[in-house]
């Protein structure tokens, strides 16, 4: 049976960096990885035999992979998952659609009792949008989220400058960053926006660094964010994204059929 799931890998050709993300199956574990695990997941993603000289892992959360995310129970929408950056000895040519999944059998040592604790840990969502106007959109009013806890006032010069997002989920956010601060007794983070070479549609979002309490709570905060950004067009989901894509190709292929019928 598979050990986890290989998936959005990227290359940077300048560091010479293959990057991607591995989520576990059946709470399997990756402490700092193992040269013979590396060796297996690259041989998995086609690049069998590539030299490579250091690596590093970075555990987080993120649900973009849940099969079940209306379950009750937490570990069935939340999946623990590591970004692995591999350092090659030499540049390669990598051809893989973003939507496309790797299933491997390469495993780290003590995987399964190695005494780590994952919490706190990051809570990560991964927003992929279908063109670049609305990721330039997105982005920007993603940055102005920590507006909303910082002054109430915000929430009304928030609206006002993007009149296209639903008032009463600004209204949640404000409210659930208030209800973080109680609960946890903590002032939240601000929500953290990164950008991966050779991945120019997608947006990684750091909602913060949380104990488990806060996934068995549902991670509310999280999933407001993810309520925004399907609110600027994107998704936070790998099933709704391979639709979309699938949808947007066949209307172009039914396209290409209808001009070629035309010109005969």
């Amino acid at each position: 049976m598979s050990s986890f799931i290989l998936w959005n890998v990227s290359f940077d050709k300048k560091k010479k960096e293959l990057s991607f993300f591995a989520t576990a199956i059946k709470w399997l574990y990756i402490n700092q990885g193992t040269e013979e695990m590396i060796a297996e997941m690259l041989g998995d993603l086609g690049l069998d035999g590539v030299d490579f000289d250091k690596w590093t892992i970075d555990h987080f959360i993120t649900d973009y992979l849940s099969d079940d995310p209306l379950s009750h129970d937490w570990k069935d929408v939340w999946l623990h998952t590591w970004s692995i950056k591999v350092h090659l000895t030499e540049s390669i040519q990598l051809e893989m659609k973003t939507t496309h999944l790797v299933r491997t059998l390469a495993r780290d040592d003590n995987d399964f009792d190695s005494g780590l604790v994952y919490f706190p840990t990051k809570c990560v969502l991964i927003a992929d949008f279908y063109d670049s106007e609305s990721l330039v959109k997105a982005k920007k009013i993603l940055a102005k989220v920590k507006l909303l806890r910082e002054d109430k006032a915000n929430l009304d010069i928030f609206y006002s400058q993007f009149p296209q997002i639903s008032e009463y989920l600004l209204k949640l956010l404000e409210k659930e960053y208030l209800e973080q601060e109680i609960i946890y007794e903590t002032i939240p983070e601000d929500l953290l926006i990164y950008e991966r070479g050779g991945q120019p549609l997608q947006l990684i979002l750091t909602v913060g660094t949380f104990d488990e309490e806060f996934f068995a709570r549902d991670a509310k905060l999280a999933g407001l964010i993810s309520d925004l950004v399907h609110e600027l067009g994107g998704t936070t989901m790998w099933h709704e994204l391979d639709e979309k894509l699938c949808e947007i190709k066949g209307n172009q292929l039914r396209g290409d059929n209808q001009s070629v019928q035309m010109q005969m």
